[in-house]
């Protein structure tokens, strides 16, 4: 192997170090949240019933939509649950584990796993097209295609979440994979596909039901962005005319087998009905769609790569007719329309709830990268066999365009770059970081606790083994009323305050301080301004400034108020 060529390869080997460390280090801090929770709560279930039931040991009722809960089979059906059997290889992983950091971070490992799968299979997905003007070009555009991986703080966030999120992006990253390795068949000479197509349609259809069950828009997303490349390929032409439209019949195939499989799991959870209902819910904090648009666009803008993706975009698309591509391009053209259509349908379409959060959109962060990568090399191709004068200055000018836009893009992102460091450094305390380890510490055996909270009850749950009442949504507030808590937790929310006050006014309490502000969530990783309900990441450990801030626990009295650094009498 040739010297350059092996200095590429260690390059590529540190950057994939690089990402690896910033991803996985510091797994199990901060505790879970409320989201993580539910994830957590859910596939315990699935290892003790095969679903996701509702009620259990502990007896916790899902905290989210109660009356989305089948009567007969006590499943949850306000969601699909394709998320909750990864969770459940967490679980296992995590049961009898009694550090609670530990125990968090063994929970996480598979959906921080499959996101680090998923930016891998994104490389591998548009590898044929970057090496395809040399190993070495492959092996340098490969290596930063994982560097700015690694400065995707937003990307490294979410893909530790034990949510959906770093299984999404596995999905579509595979899925993309395999529709660009079936673009480069040979045309099909029949017009109605056979059982050879059907069986080489199973795996893509496999992998996009599979996306369906983890996160339904996105499958809708997708499948559309995937179909209308096709039509417009088909409309193009290029082949023989009779061809073509073999050709989309056999390449739709696996979209269409997917939607067949998806349709009786629509149906069966009722998912038209479910949608209704969670927009009825948030429609109090609804936004438009030009709204929507503006907060997704400029979160795209501020945190991931849009304008580098737009600069080179047009850089491409104005240097050159289509006839005179070099025929190294046309790997990289077709992947980079694919990849450019399935950024904007995915925009346009999810963008049309009622309220979206930065984690819809996260799938996309590898998606742009790749982008960007693709159109660099076509840009680095067409400056190398320019001949010379104009030609040859304005390919280099494109490049140096849209080398400069991916470092203006990089350089807006140093507080969270920073950010990211020092959380690994110092791990975040969030109000569960304090309170769990002392509930654990001091009111054992948790299992026998009562505890009442209207925010981040199935952490709590999850981690104590307690009856946890209350919750965001009050599903079940008649029982809850009748029961005597051992412990009030009070988060800043305004759902569940009067409740709450109920429970405090009609006992005898002590408080317990601790230092930490009691914050509306332990963490989370959304960092987009506008984010719905104004929480974003913390990169550092809030502490009150002032007696309101802190958080406090309300237990049943000993003899005094005590602080959280004091032992119980």
């Amino acid at each position: 192997m040739p010297r350059a060529e092996l200095g590429a390869w260690a390059a590529l080997l540190g950057a994939a170090g690089l990402f690896s460390v910033l991803l996985f280090a510091g797994l199990g801090h901060p505790l879970l949240w409320n989201d993580e929770g539910d994830t957590a709560v859910f596939a315990e279930r699935v290892l003790r019933h095969g679903y996701p039931k509702a009620h259990g040991q502990p007896p916790i009722l899902y905290n989210l939509k109660p009356e989305r809960i089948d009567p007969e089979s006590d499943a949850y059906r306000g969601g699909l649950w394709g998320y909750y059997y990864l969770g459940a290889v967490g679980a296992a992983l995590a049961a009898g584990v009694e550090d609670v950091h530990a125990r968090t971070a063994r929970l996480r490992l598979p959906f921080a796993v499959a996101g680090w799968l998923g930016v891998g299979i994104a490389l591998a997905a548009i590898w044929p097209a970057l090496a395809a003007g040399g190993r070495r070009q492959g092996l340098v555009l490969a290596t930063v295609f994982l560097l700015l991986a690694s400065a995707s703080t937003s990307l490294l966030l979410h893909l530790r979440e034990a949510r959906w999120y770093g299984a999404a992006v596995l999905l579509v990253s595979a899925s993309v994979a395999l529709f660009l390795r079936r673009l480069r068949r040979a045309p099909p000479s029949r017009a109605i596909p056979g059982p050879r197509d059907v069986a080489s349609a199973l795996p893509l259809a496999l992998l996009l039901f599979a996306l369906f069950n983890v996160f339904h828009p996105g499958f809708f997303a997708t499948v559309a962005s995937l179909g209308l490349f096709l039509v417009a390929r088909a409309v193009r032409g290029g082949a023989d005319g009779g061809q073509r439209w073999h050709a989309l019949a056999r390449d739709a195939l696996p979209l269409a087998l997917a939607g067949v499989a998806a349709l009786p799991v629509a149906l069966h959870f009722d998912l038209f009905s479910v949608s209704l209902d969670w927009a009825s819910d948030l429609s109090r904090s609804a936004r438009g769609w030009g709204e929507n648009l503006r907060f997704v666009l400029s979160g795209m803008l501020r945190y991931e790569l849009l304008a580098p993706a737009l600069v080179g975009r047009l850089a491409v698309l104005g240097s050159a007719p289509a006839d005179e591509v070099d025929p190294r391009e046309r790997r990289a053209r077709e992947a980079s329309a694919l990849l450019a259509g399935l950024v904007v349908v995915w925009v346009l379409l999810l963008s049309r709830s009622p309220l979206v959060w930065e984690r819809y959109f996260i799938v996309l962060s590898p998606v742009l990268i790749a982008l960007v990568l693709l159109d660099a090399a076509v840009l680095w191709w067409r400056a190398g066999s320019a001949a010379g004068g104009t030609g040859l200055r304005a390919a280099r000018l494109r490049m140096a365009i849209l080398a400069a836009s991916v470092l203006l893009a990089l350089g807006v992102r140093g507080p969270e770059l920073r950010g990211r460091m020092a959380e690994i450094l110092v791990p975040v305390q969030g109000p569960l970081d304090v309170v769990v380890p002392w509930l654990l510490a001091e009111r054992a055996p948790t299992e026998a606790l009562v505890i009442a909270t209207n925010y981040e009850g199935p952490s709590l749950s999850w981690y104590l083994g307690s009856h946890v009442v209350l919750g965001y949504y009050g599903g079940n507030l008649e029982a809850d009323r009748e029961l005597s808590p051992d412990v009030l937790f009070a988060r800043p929310w305004p759902r569940r305050q009067q409740e709450l006050l109920a429970l405090y006014e009609g006992g005898d309490w002590e408080p317990v301080r601790f230092d930490v502000r009691n914050t509306r969530t332990n963490n989370m990783p959304s960092l987009w301004l506008g984010s719905p309900g104004r929480v974003r990441h913390r990169f550092a450990t809030e502490r009150a400034t002032k007696p309101e801030e802190e958080t406090v626990l309300w237990v049943r009295p000993t003899t005094r108020e005590r602080t959280a650094d004091e032992p119980s009498g």
